[in-house]
């Protein structure tokens, strides 16, 4: 969570900031997410603020933040769906992981029904995935741009109480 209103009060133990050097700060932080790191930007303004009662005038602020959100294509799930994520995410498990050379493979069970759960495989020894399956059938692997770190993730949708088996091979360049 980024506490956006607190950059303007000493709050954080460093000196305050002015209002446009918080819209810019926050809306860096928000730039770098949705292009470089793998994250999630959750902002907070409190709602004395928010409604023009508090120290901090933040309703400019909070909408240039909407603004950005929406030109970056950033999702906006409702409370419900980020539980839904968030619990399909905890019930995923990982089992039966093997690595042989360039090869890993590892079954994945999950409790509940998870759509586009996200497996991310790192680079290894200058190699990157170049194929994967699931279940002996072949998924497309989708490059990571997120840290520069040349990651790739494969996506997997699975049913309450579902178990299967992957593998993905690794190659050099």
């Amino acid at each position: 969570m980024h506490g956006d209103d607190t950059l303007w009060t000493t709050k954080t133990m460093l000196p305050p900031h002015s209002e446009e050097q918080c819209i810019e700060l926050s809306l860096g932080v928000m730039r770098e997410l949705a292009v470089l790191y793998h994250g999630v930007y959750h902002p907070y303004f409190h709602p004395i603020n928010l409604g023009g009662r508090g120290a901090v005038p933040t309703p400019r602020w909070f909408e240039m933040v909407l603004e950005e959100a929406a030109c970056l294509g950033m999702p906006a799930p409702s409370c419900e769906e980020w539980l839904d994520f968030s619990d399909a995410r905890r019930a995923a498990r990982v089992g039966e992981v093997t690595w042989d050379a360039d090869t890993l493979r590892f079954s994945l069970t999950s409790e509940l029904a998870v759509k586009a759960l996200t497996i991310l495989l790192p680079p290894h020894a200058g190699a990157t995935p170049v194929t994967a399956e699931v279940d002996g059938e072949p998924v497309i692997l989708i490059r990571v741009p997120h840290e520069k770190l040349g990651w790739t993730a494969l996506e997997l949708d699975l049913c309450a109480g579902q178990t299967v088996s992957v593998s993905a091979t690794w190659a050099s360049a």
